[in-house]
């Protein structure tokens, strides 16, 4: 799931549909995640169990290789 941190709504949907997410995408323009989660810069990757237990926090840009290896952590 993505949040779209403050950005304007439409340049968001814009950004999505180029970047062909398959993943929601929702708003967050009150800034309630970056409160909860003390985000620190932009953008952060949160890796959340399915039990709802923050694995890991990744803050600045990421790639596929660093997701992986999270998400192999994880399992």
């Amino acid at each position: 799931m993505g949040i779209n941190y403050i950005d304007n709504p439409t340049s968001a949907k814009r950004l999505v549909a180029a970047d062909h997410f398959d993943f929601p995408v929702l708003p967050d323009s009150g800034a309630i995640t970056q409160g909860d989660f003390y985000f620190s810069g932009l953008p952060d990757t949160v890796l959340i169990s399915s039990t709802g237990h923050v694995l890991a926090v990744h803050s600045g840009p990421t790639n596929n290789a660093q997701l992986a290896s999270e998400l192999a952590l994880a399992a």
